[in-house]
């Protein structure tokens, strides 16, 4: 591990948040399969965070202007 340079490890441990691994764990595979593949899961995980919120911003819309409307009709 004393091979690792500051940016390997920053990278390792954000792998090991998102795959809620283990360093040895983390480092192992990254040696098996690279750094190429820790970045797409990376760049896959941001895409599904950024689709998630914008569902969640969708629907919020959504429920806003359904009550909103209903709220006109009332009035």
């Amino acid at each position: 591990m004393d091979r690792l340079d500051k940016i390997s490890r920053e990278s390792i441990e954000e792998f090991m948040r998102i795959t809620e691994a283990d360093f040895d764990t983390a480092n192992e595979y990254l040696n098996r399969f690279g750094w190429q593949t820790v970045e797409a899961i990376n760049q896959y995980f941001e895409v599904m965070f950024q689709e998630n919120q914008d569902q969640e911003e969708q629907s919020q819309q959504q429920s806003t202007d359904l009550a909103k409307r209903h709220h006109e009709r009332e009035n």
